[in-house]
């Protein structure tokens, strides 16, 4: 199985769940992906980048166009903003921490 495939079969079942980072402790959306690229022997982000729990992460290869997504692919947002199901808007992040790390789940179109 490739390793994008083995995040995404690793990660369903965690939907709803937190999961605690071996490295941090913590249950972070950075701690999800470092536990799934672990799951999957693939490097993870304190391979690339040492033990340094401070954005940018480095999770491997950076790619240039969202054309290039795959489900299992892990990707950083700055500065990001969501809107949620009732419609209300929020920021997240601040100054220090304007980051967010998600796992592409589905490609659609």
């Amino acid at each position: 199985m490739a390793i994008n495939q083995t995040i995404i079969a690793w990660v369903k079942p965690t939907v709803g769940q937190k999961v605690i980072g071996q490295d941090s402790s913590a249950s972070e959306c950075w701690d999800l992906a470092e536990e799934a690229l672990r799951n999957a022997g693939a490097k993870t982000s304190n391979d690339v980048m040492g033990k340094n729990f401070k954005a940018p992460y480095k999770w491997g290869t950076a790619i240039n166009s969202f054309g290039q997504l795959q489900a299992g692919d892990i990707i950083q947002f700055r500065q990001y903003k969501f809107s949620e199901s009732n419609g209300a808007s929020q920021e997240r992040g601040d100054s220090s921490w304007p980051h967010h790390t998600a796992i592409v789940g589905t490609v659609v179109g």
